[in-house]
């Protein structure tokens, strides 16, 4: 699955760089040569469309193939948060933003992730917190000795 991404990272950075596919160094007039990071980045940049189109199950594949080769970076696992949120995979989306917030993040981030935490343990409830069983405390007959019949 990674490979296909990585194909169509490589077809939008051909776009992008202007079809050279012998791009040469910065400081010449052709463009940058093709890198790990400029594939990784064409990913994201897909995956970000992806999310912004409502298509997030495209997009938590994209984001999830870039984590699984790289996985300290803080932006897409934010994004990856957001889109299990939007598909509304609480779980996923929770156990994401709480991973996210382990790393340096800005005041303002760390608020909005905080925020969504919030309103991920408001919508999933008590649910998940606690079970309840029900007994008969005052019943106390010895079933191996009452006869039936």
């Amino acid at each position: 699955m990674f490979r296909n991404y990585l194909l169509t990272a490589c077809i939008i950075a051909a776009i992008h760089c202007g079809g050279e596919a012998d791009a040469q160094p910065t400081g010449t007039n052709k463009a940058e040569p093709f890198t790990e990071s400029t594939l990784i980045e064409a990913v994201f940049q897909s995956g970000l469309r992806d999310l912004k189109l409502g298509n997030t199950d495209a997009a938590i594949e994209k984001f999830s193939s870039i984590l699984a080769k790289n996985p300290n970076l803080v932006r897409v696992r934010l994004e990856l948060g957001l889109a299990y949120f939007l598909a509304r995979q609480w779980n996923r989306a929770r156990n994401e933003f709480f991973t996210a917030l382990s790393g340096d993040l800005p005041e303002p981030v760390r608020t909005k992730v905080l925020g969504l935490i919030r309103e991920i343990d408001a919508r999933r409830g008590f649910d998940w917190d606690f079970s309840i069983g029900v007994t008969n405390v005052g019943n106390q007959r010895n079933y191996d000795t009452i006869r039936l019949f």
